[in-house]
């Protein structure tokens, strides 16, 4: 157990995990009470909750690359100890997480309040969180890949996630949503939050949504005792095991094969998408936009009745923190997390003997983040209906924008040697998506000239509009550097492929061990 937390540690998963904490809780103290009332169980279930479920299976994946994985098979520790050492840490830096956030939801207005939030979110996010570590552990442990781990545990999160969530908004009221155990698991956080009793009293929740993260630790302990699978996406077939199958006359090309195949692969410009999530990922944003059309009136109308919010003035910070940024980072972090996969399995190595320049392989990949984001993007918009501007705006936007993925790639290619730290960068970069947006419709106006500063904050310079109303803390920046979108958005766009020079630099000089 000493041991993992240290290893958390070194890999800067504490060091995210506070800044995560200290950015929600400062965006949480800004709105009205009611707001954050209404915000804070859906911050703590979706985001807080599940903060730890991906880095789990990546620290698998990270042990079966250094070969650690063998030590453990060999060692006295059982697979049940070595499951219940990869939860609990997690699950305790999810709750510490949980507590300032939670106080800066409910804003108590005594020390006996204050306890009651101390000691009752814990206690509620601790199974929501042991639940989806489980589930991710089960489901992911035999994936090679971190793509594949998201694959195989879809099918589990989908449900686990989104039945809850509908069930606090009042969409799901049937009384069949509380056989989903974090069902039970939200309604505590809620209840925490609120001080009210969820439905049935807390003891029957807290017994069953425990009963459920016992049931996925069992699936976990079952999937970690399995013999572990072949450690390589690229098999190389040896001279004992080669494959019981005709022989194909050698003048037949296996591009998947040998080192001129993974070469090839890596050099391709569809290089980071060959499995289905990428693709998925890419169909992600469609699928929302199309989603967030015939379904934000209702959210609205629903949220209006329900917490008696008016979501309508907020249109453009979802639309920015869903469409506009949530594209970029999202294309970005399925190149990113593919590109410390390859070099962790040695392919940087295999291109620096080839006969192609070394930095060849990065730029490429750094060209098809972009191709991929900006049209994406630019479907994406008009289909969500939600842009605040008209189309030729919007389009500025979306060209100020796209360049955030290549400059995520970029920086994890220079900061990450493993999956974890990957996974780190990535998700800072997704909460600065969602925490720009918001940032930059709830501070006054003096903020706007530090935000200016963060390239994510540049395509909300042209949504702001002049009276204050959209983005009031980049509109008065926006006013007083005037400059026409014929100049600021190549500006814009060459600044920020200019701040990919820095970390492509630093990546390349690393060597082929990052």
């Amino acid at each position: 157990m000493r041991e993992e937390i240290r290893l958390l540690a070194d890999l800067r998963v504490v060091h995210v995990a506070a800044g995560l904490t200290v950015l929600w809780t400062l965006l949480l103290l800004v709105p009205s009470a009611q707001t954050a009332r209404a915000l804070g169980p859906h911050l703590l279930f979706l985001d807080t909750a599940g903060f730890g479920a991906l880095f789990a299976v990546a620290l698998i994946l990270v042990e079966r690359t250094e070969r650690t994985d063998a030590v453990r098979r060999v060692s006295p520790l059982r697979p049940v100890e070595a499951v219940l050492c990869r939860i609990l840490p997690l699950t305790l830096l999810t709750c510490a997480m949980a507590v300032p956030i939670a106080l800066a939801v409910t804003r108590p207005a005594g020390p006996a309040e204050a306890l009651r939030v101390g000691l009752g979110t814990p206690m509620a996010v601790a199974p929501v969180a042991a639940l989806l570590l489980a589930c991710c552990l089960a489901a992911g442990t035999r994936a090679r890949t971190l793509p594949g781990v998201v694959m195989g545990a879809l099918p589990f999160l989908v449900p686990l996630l989104v039945v809850p969530v509908a069930h606090l908004l009042g969409v799901l009221g049937h009384p069949l949503a509380h056989l989903v155990p974090t069902t039970a698991g939200a309604r505590l956080i809620e209840s925490s939050v609120t001080g009210a009793p969820p439905a049935g009293g807390v003891l029957p929740a807290l017994l069953w949504a425990w009963i459920g993260a016992a049931l996925a630790a069992v699936a976990a302990t079952r999937a970690l005792g399995a013999p572990p699978p072949h450690r390589t996406r690229f098999p190389r077939h040896s001279r004992i095991h080669r494959p019981r199958t005709v022989h194909r006359p050698r003048t037949e090309r296996h591009p998947r094969r040998g080192a001129g195949g993974r070469i090839t692969a890596l050099l391709a410009p569809t290089g980071p998408f060959r499995d289905p999530l990428p693709w998925l990922a890419v169909a992600a944003p469609l699928l929302t936009a199309l989603a967030l059309r015939p379904l934000w009136p209702t959210v609205v109308e629903t949220v209006a009745d329900r917490y008696g919010i008016d979501l309508v003035p907020h249109t453009p910070t979802v639309f920015a923190a869903l469409i506009l940024l949530h594209v970029p980072v999202t294309v970005g972090t399925v190149i990113a997390l593919r590109w410390v996969e390859d070099a962790e399995e040695g392919l940087p190595r295999l291109v620096r003997v080839a006969p192609v320049p070394a930095g060849l392989p990065l730029l490429l990949w750094l060209v098809a983040a972009w191709g991929f984001s900006l049209p994406v993007l630019t479907a994406a918009i008009p289909l969500s209906g939600l842009a605040p501007v008209p189309g030729t705006e919007s389009l500025s936007a979306a060209f100020l924008a796209a360049p955030m993925a290549p400059l995520l790639v970029a920086v994890v290619a220079a900061t990450a040697t493993n999956r974890v730290e990957a996974l780190v960068a990535t998700k800072a970069a997704g909460a600065l998506s969602v925490g720009v947006p918001v940032a930059a419709a709830l501070l006054p106006a003096p903020a706007g000239a530090v935000m200016g500063l963060l390239p994510p904050a540049w395509p909300l310079l042209v949504l702001a509009d002049t009276d204050g109303t959209v983005f009031p803390a980049l509109a008065a920046l926006a006013v007083r550097v005037p400059a026409p979108d014929a100049v600021a958005v190549p500006a814009g766009v060459l600044a920020a492929l200019l701040l990919c020079v820095p970390p492509v630099r630093r990546a390349l000089t690393r060597g082929p061990a990052a």
